[in-house]
Parts: structure tokens; sequence; C-alpha cells
């Protein structure tokens, strides 16, 4: 037998209000057990002169955001499961805050916030937050050790829980945090095959970050191991100086790369790892290079760098083949032109095809022809054969955005692109992963 409380007349006023919002949708039985949520809201036994605790407040919160998120529900307003992409910045302390970044976060369908045990009532996100952010002070969470650990993040609504792991410095301990990737910049002289037993200069640009500031130690080795091939860095890219507080550096790097036989062929391996805390860090592991008679490409003859944007470009961001637009640009313009220059050898010629884009809707891509070049009435340049030791050429391309960016569903937007340049010896592909992303 259900117990039956006395219902104030505030009480009344709101249930009136719910029941005329949701019209027919619910059954006696489902108005009396919307009722009995209500009346469960108020806490048991309080008489005049009760201390009303800070905890008391925020679990009658947390279980009213509850109820407006199953009401919404009942109105037949979409809720979506919330989504979470990113915390940042990475190896913050209790107090400290981050921003969890995703998607369905609307604060007026969240009933949780919660950091491994601890909840975060949802009134207590920080200025700035939305449905695609929320800005919060990490709390106070217990037994994390003075090393750290990863804690569960979740993010709930009616409509299910995000989730995301997330390191957690203690207050007490300074853990190193770091993350580092390579990016290869050039170093063999273009069309000129690399040869066998010779020592060859690569440069490398390192992008990282670090929680604090220290000391990096760059190691490299050959990977796999291989008969004839070694490395070493060249004098001052022995280590890395990094500022801390989580700050993105780049700093060049240049490896000495001694080659092996003939045919062989091996990739550069580098170890990226803090003095002060040697288990913190980052590997990289290069394309594989070959010795040979032509240069360390696909097919015989050809040298292909990587993607550059013309300066200055804000907006656009590139990480090896990975191509992204913010969203700041997408509403005008809503398009960005990246060149990738190749060399030929000597009395090689080349077609450019036009560029395809894989799902083929949302965005197009067309060359554009350079000094010397001629765009075809198909979108294709061909590039004639020199009798130099050297023929150096630029890919330039226009992308244009044609679709919609949805903020609620970032990666539907993403997209393959590849670029075929075909000699007499075959074809070989530029490829890169487009995208738009947040700023």
């Amino acid at each position: 037998m259900t117990t039956q409380q006395t219902i104030t007349g505030a009480e009344i006023g709101l249930l009136s209000y719910l029941f005329e919002a949701v019209g027919d949708l619910l059954t006696p039985e489902q108005r009396q057990e919307l009722t009995d949520q209500l009346t469960s809201l108020r806490p048991a036994g309080v008489a005049p002169g009760d201390l009303i605790t800070a905890e008391l407040f925020n679990a009658m919160l947390n279980n009213i955001n509850d109820l407006l998120a199953r009401v919404a529900v009942l109105e037949g307003e979409a809720i979506g499961v919330p989504e979470i992409d990113s915390i940042l910045p990475i190896g913050q302390k209790a107090g400290q805050t981050v921003t969890i970044s995703g998607r369905n976060f609307d604060l007026k369908h969240l009933n949780l916030i919660r950091f491994e045990s601890v909840d975060i009532p949802v009134g207590n996100v920080l200025p700035g937050s939305s449905s695609t952010r929320l800005i919060v002070v990490i709390p106070a969470v217990p037994n994390i050790g003075t090393d750290g650990s990863f804690i569960e993040v979740t993010v709930s609504n009616a409509a299910g829980i995000g989730r995301r792991n997330y390191f957690l410095t203690p207050v007490i301990a300074d853990v190193m945090l770091s993350n580092f990737v390579a990016q290869y910049q050039g170093g063999f002289t273009p069309n000129i095959a690399i040869p066998a037993n010779t020592e060859t200069v690569l440069t490398f640009n390192v992008t990282g970050s670090a929680s604090k500031a220290g000391i990096f130690n760059v190691t490299p080795t050959i990977e796999p191991a291989t008969a004839g091939w070694s490395v070493s860095m060249a004098a001052g890219s022995a280590t890395l100086t990094m500022n801390g507080n989580n700050a993105t550096q780049t700093i060049p790097v240049q490896v000495r790369l001694t080659t092996g036989a003939l045919n062989s062929k091996a990739a550069v391996k580098l170890a990226i790892r803090a003095q002060s805390a040697p288990t913190s860090g980052s590997d990289f592991v290069s394309d594989e290079y070959t010795v040979g008679t032509a240069p360390p490409a696909s097919i015989a003859g050809i040298l292909i760098e990587g993607w550059k944007k013309p300066a200055p470009n804000p907006n656009l961001t590139i990480a090896g083949n990975m191509l992204t637009m913010s969203t700041a640009t997408v509403a005008n313009p809503k398009f960005f032109q990246v060149t990738r220059d190749f060399n030929l050898a000597a009395n090689i010629s080349a077609s450019i095809g036009g560029p395809q884009i894989a799902p083929n809707t949302g965005w197009t891509a067309t060359l554009i022809a350079t000094t010397g070049q001629v765009l075809a009435p198909n979108g294709t340049i061909a590039i004639a054969a020199s009798a130099a030791a050297n023929s150096r050429h630029t890919l330039t391309m226009r992308v244009q955005l044609n679709g919609t960016f949805d903020p609620n569903n970032v990666t539907a937007l993403d997209r393959d692109l590849s670029v075929p340049i075909t000699l007499a010896a075959g074809t070989v592909q530029a490829t890169a992963d487009i995208r738009v992303r947040a700023p």
C-alpha cells in the first residue's frame, strides 16, 4: 500500500503546469508516479529551524534536473546521449579548471556530472559552458595516490551516459605528463636516390607539450634493426627543452642516418623521454626509407613532400595527412588552399589527376595551376619531362566545403582525399584526411 503525502499549494501549482504541458501523454498511473517523484524531492522530517545543507540542496537540484529531463522526453523533445570527445588541459589537479568538450551537453537536460565517485551539481558549471562544452572545477577525488590516477568522468541525461577517462594529478605531487608527435620535413636531395652505405641528415619537426618544465632526451633507433643501418642525433638535437604548463611547442631536430646495402629498407624511431621522469614521453616511427636506384617513394622517379598551407592561415591546421578547417571559417569563406611539392627525376613526365573525395558529398576539391603548369579542361595538369637532374613542381588545390556543419555530429563531414600523380612506372596517390572541427 502506497503511503500518501500531503501536497502543498505550491506543489499543486507545479503539478498542474506539468500535467498541462504533457497533455494526454500520461496515463493516470504515470501521473501518480510523477506526483510521487515531486513529493519525494522534499526531505523527510524537515521542521522549522532545521539546517538545509549544501549536500541536501545539491541532491534536490539533481533530482529536479532529472525530473525535467524526463518531462522533456515525454513532451517529445529529442535528447541525444552525451558524448565526450576530450577533457583539457591534461594533468590538472583538484581545484583546477578543465573543459569537457563533446556534444549533447544541454544544461536543461543534464542530471549528473561526475568525476569518479564525486558529483558536480549541474548548477556549478562555469560561465562559457554550452551544449558542446562544460567548464568545471575538478572536485577532490579520493584515493588518487602519490603518482596520480586515471579516473572516469561521466556526463548523463535521460537519454544515457557519456564516459571518458582522465588522468588526475594528485595535489601533493607534480607528475610529469607529456605527448609528442614528429613530422618529416626533409633531408633527401630531390630526385637523388638514397644511396647505399651513405650518411644522410633527416629533419623532423617535433610538436608536443609537457605538464611541467623539463629536459627530454631524444634517442633514435632503426626500426626494425637492419644490417648496415644506423642513426644518431645531430649536434643540438639530442634534447628538447619544454616550457611546461601544457604549452604546445614545435622544435626541429636532425637525425644522421647511415643507410645499408642496395635494395634494403628501414624506418627511424625516435623515443622522447623526460630526464626527470623516464616513463613520460612518446615514441615516433617514420615511414620506411628505401635504398635503390630511385628516390624514396612507392614508384621510381618521384619524391612527394608533405602538405603545406599558404601563410598566414590560422584557421587551417595540418598534422601529417590531417587537414583540419576551423568551424570559424565555415560561414565565410568555406574553403582552404593547400600545396604539396614533388620532384621528378630527369627525363620523367607526369600527370596530376583530378582530386577524388570519398564519400563524394559535402566537399569539392579542384586543382590550381602554378607557374609553368596548364590546367586542362578535364581538370588535370600535365608535367613535361625535363632533361635536368632535378625537376621540382607544386601541387596546389582549393578544397571547398559545400555541406552544412552540424556541431552535434562533428564527424559527419570527415572525408578521404586523394590526388593521383601518374608516371610511366605507375600511379602514386597524394592522400589527405579532411575535416571540420571547433577552433
